[in-house]
């Protein structure tokens, strides 16, 4: 079981500070720098919503690499093998992709584990 509360802390600050609309990418990473190197688990997520709607892990993606954010939101391209079986999450198109670009900077921005 990882660190529920730090994911708590850590969510309750970017929807905070995006919907303040001053959340850069600098200002991002300070806000993740206690929180690198941690096993921080979203179980302890609270679902959280900024004011347009988006949720913690978009709110990383679109700050974060906004050019692929965009991207992602404009493709209906689906994730699935021949099998038909989804490649990473078990959502369907821009859910799983969306999901790979959040796991992506979550190990490499901050090495989460």
């Amino acid at each position: 079981m990882g660190w529920n509360e730090g994911y708590r802390i850590m969510e309750r600050q970017v929807v905070a500070l995006y919907d303040l609309n001053v959340l850069s990418k600098d200002v991002l990473n300070a806000v993740m720098e206690p929180f690198k190197n941690t096993d921080i688990d979203s179980g302890g997520s609270e679902d959280l919503k900024a004011i347009d709607g988006l949720g913690v892990e978009n709110i990383v993606c679109k700050v974060v690499k906004p050019q692929e954010y965009e991207r992602i939101l404009e493709t209906t391209e689906a994730c699935r093998d021949a099998d038909g079986e989804c490649k990473s999450c078990g959502g369907e198109g821009r859910d799983c992709l969306l999901f790979d670009l959040w796991s992506d900077i979550k190990k490499n921005e901050w090495r989460f584990w």
